[in-house]
């Protein structure tokens, strides 16, 4: 058990150092979305008072711990958590073959370690894989597959075909995950009317 809780700090501290040093000479747009996530948490609203052509979630998300400090080291610390939280379902899924996908990560150059909304949808397809295996509840993974629209629709949406396809003869289960796939889509749409910002 100790093994396994030293391993997590390993890699905690591991994807943070990587971002501090490679995230903004590797990918320029980690800056734009640290200034999306600082504009919110100073009480912007995003696509009104700034610009932006991502979905909602990920900037939104990330603005949380923001409002502690907006820090460029909080941005990375939060999404350093987010990888290794990522890590944590990946070993619950294929245990020590998880090192393979790390691998793969960092070598020659930790380009997919990155702070941005592409890793939150990675997490997000190894946790629906992960509730699928388990057989998690319906209206869960539903919220699940929103946040994936929310976060990058055609990623989203490419999640969510598949699951009506394969469920097509459960009509109870499909009714489940889009009742909650949509209540949480119809949630943020509320919120981009109700601060005029929907038409930006």
């Amino acid at each position: 058990m100790k093994k396994v809780g030293w391993t997590y700090i390993f890699l905690f501290f591991f994807f943070l150092i990587s971002m501090s040093l490679f995230a903004t000479i590797l990918d320029g747009d980690v800056l734009w979305n640290y200034g999306f996530s600082y504009a919110i948490a100073k009480g912007e609203i995003p696509y009104r008072d700034f610009n932006m052509i991502i979905t909602p979630f990920y900037p939104m998300l990330m603005s949380i711990p923001l409002f502690l400090s907006q820090k460029m080291i909080i941005f990375y610390i939060s999404n350093a958590l987010l990888m290794t939280l990522t890590f944590y379902y990946l070993r619950k899924l294929v245990l020590d073959k998880s090192w393979f996908f790390f691998i793969l990560m960092v070598f020659p150059l930790p380009v997919l370690i990155q702070p941005n909304y592409n890793f939150l949808l990675v997490f997000f397809v190894i946790l629906f894989i992960y509730l699928e295996q388990e057989k998690k509840n319906d209206y869960l993974i539903g919220i699940l597959l929103g946040l994936c629209i929310l976060t990058k629709q055609s990623v989203g949406i490419c999640l969510l075909i598949p699951t009506i396809i394969y469920y097509w003869k459960e009509k109870k289960k499909i009714l489940k995950r889009m009742s909650a796939c949509l209540g949480i889509i119809i949630f943020f749409f509320i919120y981009l009317v109700g601060t005029k910002s929907f038409f930006a």
